[in-house]
């Protein structure tokens, strides 16, 4: 299936069609000029999800400080999940699931389903809602992360700036994704309605497999590094460097 030519006018059309029937409360719900409030909950995972990664690239700074050059294989894994997880946002969450840009082997589409649930930016899900979101309402109220509803002139520019990027995160939208309005078609799928409800499992295989494979490199290679003379410190330069810091960044 090919993308629609103008994809805002058809998500307008899209989500017309599917509020005919509730046309008085969505009415308000776009006149209403602030978003849904966010939940606690969602509020401190945004947090961790925000500072986490800057944790992850100081970590990486000081072990590359103190030990020196970390070897091509880490190097190498750090490109190759990267890549991938990165693929699996742009080509399974954006082109595949949420645009429909092409169709393909249901064992192909798990793949990139869960790539993208490897990547740590939401569940499937409320990913491809909230996308479809901003397409409906690009730029205008409604849109989840505009940066140019907060007026003109530097102040605003930064505001936008920092809203579009981090500050919608914080926002109701992401913890109201109206599954029933946005993506329908999505909530029929069993795998990947499976996948949505177990994301936090793909969370922690994105830091649990690489900390394994980074603890069984430096254990097959401690004898020839100083540093590493018990298992335990294989097992946090591995964990530490390798799961956390290099996944993260």
């Amino acid at each position: 299936m090919n993308d629609f030519i103008d994809s805002t006018a058809a998500y307008a059309k899209l989500d017309h069609e599917n509020t005919c029937e509730h046309a008085d409360i969505e009415a308000t719900e776009v006149l209403d000029a602030g978003s849904p409030l966010a939940s606690m909950s969602q509020k401190v995972c945004m947090t961790i999800a925000v500072i986490l990664p800057f944790v992850g690239c100081i970590s990486a700074v000081v072990l590359l400080w103190q030990f020196g050059w970390m070897g091509w294989p880490y190097l190498l894994m750090l490109i190759a999940g990267w890549g991938l997880t990165t693929l699996g946002i742009t080509v399974g969450f954006h082109r595949l699931l949420t645009h429909k840009s092409f169709e393909t082997y249901r064992w192909i589409r798990a793949v990139w389903m869960m790539l993208g649930a490897l990547s740590v930016q939401g569940e499937p899900l409320t990913w491809c809602a909230v996308h479809r979101r901003h397409h409906g309402h690009s730029d205008q109220e409604g849109d989840p992360h505009s940066p140019n509803l907060a007026g003109t002139g530097i102040w605003a520019t930064l505001k936008g700036l920092w809203h579009g990027q981090v500050g919608w995160l914080f926002s109701g939208y992401w913890s109201h994704p109206d599954f029933e309005k946005y993506v329908p078609d999505l909530t029929t799928d069993r795998l990947l309605v499976w996948v949505n409800k177990n994301y936090f499992l793909f969370v922690f295989l994105s830091l649990a497999v690489p900390a394994a494979i980074g603890f069984f490199f430096e254990l097959w290679l401690g004898e020839d590094h100083e540093v590493f003379s018990s298992e335990p410190s294989l097992a946090f330069f591995g964990a530490a460097w390798f799961g956390f810091a290099g996944r993260i960044m």
